[in-house]
């Protein structure tokens, strides 16, 4: 997958959210209980995993940078 597939398909699981959140304010009632905490789990978890990845990307610009200044 390219980068900028990849972007493609975080932009659209951010729109998916977006939409959901609308969702939620027209209908707080959504799921029941239990179905709404394996949402949040599901949330954290891919929050920790964007987070890591954000960081790791972050990392390689910044180590591309120090290679550049090196040469």
């Amino acid at each position: 997958m390219t980068p900028e597939d990849f972007a493609a398909k975080v932009e659209e699981l951010r729109a998916i959210i977006a939409d959901k959140i609308a969702d939620l304010e027209e209908n707080p009632a959504w799921g029941s209980g239990d179905d709404r905490q394996e949402v949040v789990q599901a949330l954290d978890e891919l929050v920790v995993q964007a987070q890591a990845l954000s960081e790791a990307l972050q990392q390689d610009i910044e180590e591309g940078e120090d290679a550049g200044d090196e040469a």
